[in-house]
């Protein structure tokens, strides 16, 4: 992305439940970090956001916002992670 947002945060909601946020990948536990880093996930830049998560089949969604000054673009990837992982 040539011009991506400054400060990307995450939240995963089911409705209007908040499951889980995330601001920093490195505010992340460690073995969070390291399990997506296996995987090949886990972002370059350690201030972008990420989240791993157990989820219940069903509907679930994904707000992307960025939390600095810079306005620009971002991207949300999702994966099945049964699926995905090596």
């Amino acid at each position: 992305i040539s011009n991506p947002i400054s400060e990307p945060s995450i939240a995963l909601k089911n409705g209007q439940e908040l499951i889980a946020q995330n601001d920093d990948v490195v505010a992340l536990p460690t073995q969070n970090r390291d399990i997506l880093a296996q995987g090949g996930v886990l972002p370059g830049d350690l201030y972008e956001s990420a989240l791993l998560i157990a989820l219940e089949p069903g509907a679930y969604t994904v707000v992307l916002k960025n939390d600095g000054p810079t306005a620009g673009v971002g991207i949300v990837e999702v994966y099945d992670w049964d699926r995905a992982a090596p």
